[in-house]
């Protein structure tokens, strides 16, 4: 929290900031860091991934430009195929040649 409040501080009204619970989970310290540090969202442990990411992505969505990487695709899909995974992968492979 120590950095979040820092960027706070520091004015820069563009940061996005998220906070994942680390030991703390109760309303009021949930509110308390989120009013501190100026934070858009606060996620409670354990995170389900797939929630996670589409969150993040509509929160995001007007920064983002490139369409969702196919490994997040797969990575949030419950039961993908062997063939996906490799696609995914390969995907990662040919954008590392570049």
């Amino acid at each position: 929290m120590i950095l979040a409040v820092a960027l706070k501080e520091e004015g820069n009204g563009n940061a996005f900031i998220y906070m994942i619970s680390g030991i703390f989970k109760d309303k009021a310290f949930i509110k308390e860091a989120m009013q501190k540090t100026g934070a858009r969202l606060f996620f409670a442990k354990t995170l389900d991934l797939g929630e996670f990411i589409d969150t993040l992505s509509e929160s995001l969505e007007s920064l983002i430009e490139d369409p969702v990487a196919p490994i997040f695709e797969i990575l949030t899909k419950p039961q993908a195929t062997q063939r996906e995974v490799r696609k995914a992968i390969e995907s990662l492979e040919m954008v590392g040649r570049q």
